[in-house]
């Protein structure tokens, strides 16, 4: 593994793995491929012009997720010290032991964020509703658990759709003078639908984390 700081040639190989390395990788559940992106981003390697941007975007989003990047795409400390345990086959120790519990902390945080009803005030206009907007909270735990774990999005893209769409159908609310919020699907269905991917694109956070250069 080479040592942080020093010129790396970037036709050269970027990593090494020995066999107790190769059993870490396993054990941190990352792909040689999200290890090769790691160390990419470490040195400042650009992977844009030799691979698909969806396909490291993919990367990207399951390294943020686990907590390997940051938001620009720098490892962080979890991050470094996976590339080294990979490297010397020492544990890592380090978010690994808080996958579990992070999960479950997003999704607490994504069903705080999803409206209790289609009952709701905006811009001093009070609307009527009928429906419980939120139900069934452990299978929608289990739906949004699977979707994290496909590493493409993460729980502030998750509420930052969300959040986009709900905000838009109050503002038509007011412009219509209609409730607009009823149409909107319960959690499990809009869950289970991937509601979120049409509005994904659209929100602030979103934009922001898009418009970086990505490695």
């Amino acid at each position: 593994m080479a040592e942080q700081g020093k010129q790396h040639d970037s036709s050269a190989p970027i990593f090494n793995i020995t066999k107790d390395g190769f059993q870490e990788l396993t054990r941190v559940k990352l792909t040689l491929d999200q290890l090769f992106y790691l160390e990419c981003c470490k040195w400042n390697i650009s992977l844009k012009d030799v691979v698909p941007a969806d396909k490291y975007l993919t990367w990207k989003q399951s390294l943020l997720r686990k907590g390997y990047i940051d938001e620009l795409g720098k490892p962080t400390m979890d991050g470094l010290e996976v590339l080294k345990a990979v490297g010397s086959g020492q544990p890592f120790r380090g978010a690994l032991e808080r996958v579990e519990e992070s999960v479950l902390e997003a999704f607490e945080r994504w069903w705080e964020a999803f409206p209790r009803s289609d009952v709701f005030e905006h811009k001093g206009h009070r609307f009527e509703g009928a429906r419980a907007l939120r139900v069934r909270k452990p299978d929608c735990r289990d739906a949004f658990i699977k979707i994290m774990e496909e590493g493409k999005y993460t729980v502030s893209d998750m509420i930052g759709a969300l959040e986009y769409e709900v905000n838009a159908k109050k503002e038509n609310s007011v412009k219509e003078r209609q409730n607009c919020l009823k149409y909107m699907h319960n959690s499990l269905t809009y869950l289970k639908q991937r509601d979120f991917e049409g509005f994904m694109h659209l929100s602030p956070q979103k934009q922001i984390v898009e418009s970086n250069e990505d490695i």
